[in-house]
């Protein structure tokens, strides 16, 4: 934050800037694979693009696009169409209402 806001003060684009640090964080959470399973570097880098993203969207649309995220309809989709006996198959793992 006091980044995004230094650039605010400069006016300068920040955006750049905070792309090559998440591509560098990349970068080092592919070299940290190497010595420890289960990373979480590599979310972070890819969660820090999703916010560029939406860094300039307003508010409202920010709390849509979470609440959306929050409620899951692609799961549940999968939920319905598994209760009355439609099984999808997704990344070679059948989904089964039990």
């Amino acid at each position: 934050m006091l980044t995004w806001s230094r650039f605010l003060i400069l006016g300068e684009p920040a955006i750049g800037w905070i792309a090559w640090r998440m591509v560098l964080l990349i970068l080092f959470s592919q070299l940290h694979a190497l010595f420890y399973n289960g990373d979480i570097l590599l979310l972070y880098a890819l969660m820090g693009f999703v916010l560029l993203l939406v860094c300039d969207l307003s508010d409202r649309t920010v709390a849509i696009l979470a609440t959306i995220c929050l409620l899951q309809p692609v799961e549940w989709i999968l939920c319905f169409y598994g209760s009355v006996g439609i099984f999808i198959r997704t990344d070679l793992v059948c989904f089964r209402w039990i």
